[in-house]
């Protein structure tokens, strides 16, 4: 897997981007990465192959957006040969390290600190939904100080919180080609989108997946999303 983390293209600190005609054909690493609690994305007619010769274009995801608000689209967009998933489009939690009380706690993890206002989502080892709390304040880092407006008595080391102001919302992606590679096709987490017209070939996973993964502490909760209109080719499937 991948020894390099750097991508052909960081979106960091970045919002209302167009990526148009764009083609990647090789990355140590993933193709293009960011996301940085920003929105508004567009990436249209884009390829990420192999150059002659290769076996393979990117070593690790194809399109990885961590954080992203919303407001993303793809429309069009050829995948082939990557050595992980062709668009990764999720929210990373954190894990309380303390609860001091039912309303306080610390937690620890990748996802920027939350503001007064946002909505907490909670769950336990195995990802089961536990109940929700709005944010009252918060201080420090390493670990994130927070305090909650209401008491939630369920609270405790060890569960994770997922920021909900945080997870992807309005996306739209259309035209996407995924063949010949590791991994799954899209996988993601997010409210309010479609995924329609898009073809899945020769896969060695699943083509589109909604994605919650402990591994990776990263996935959303997912709703109103409609996918239409798509082919699935020997997903699951490897020689």
């Amino acid at each position: 897997f991948s020894q390099f983390p750097m991508g052909a293209v960081s979106l960091y600190g970045t919002r209302d981007l167009r990526i148009m005609q764009c083609t990647i054909h090789a990355s140590p690493y993933m193709g293009i990465a960011g996301g940085d609690r920003q929105r508004g994305f567009s990436i249209e007619n884009l390829s990420i192959t192999p150059s002659q010769g290769r076996h393979i274009s990117t070593t690790a995801d194809g399109v990885h957006l961590t954080g992203v608000l919303g407001d993303i689209i793809f429309d069009h967009a050829i995948f082939e040969a990557l050595g992980d998933d062709a668009i990764n489009m999720a929210e990373v939690w954190d894990t309380l390290t303390a609860a001091t009380s039912s309303s306080s706690f610390a937690m620890a993890g990748a996802d920027s600190p939350a503001k007064p206002g946002d909505t907490l989502a909670f769950f336990d080892v195995t990802l089961a939904f536990l109940g929700s709390a709005q944010v009252k304040s918060s201080s420090g880092g390493g670990p994130l100080k927070i305090q909650l407006q209401g008491s939630v008595p369920f609270l405790h080391a060890g569960l994770k919180a997922i920021n909900m102001s945080h997870i992807p919302s309005g996306f739209y992606m259309s035209g996407v080609t995924v063949r010949k590679k590791i991994g799954r096709g899209i996988i993601f987490g997010g409210l309010h989108g479609v995924i329609q017209d898009s073809s899945f070939e020769n896969l060695t996973m699943s083509g589109i997946v909604f994605h919650f993964s402990s591994y990776w502490s990263e996935g959303a909760p997912s709703a109103d999303v409609a996918i239409r209109n798509n082919q699935f080719l020997r997903t699951n499937w490897s020689t």
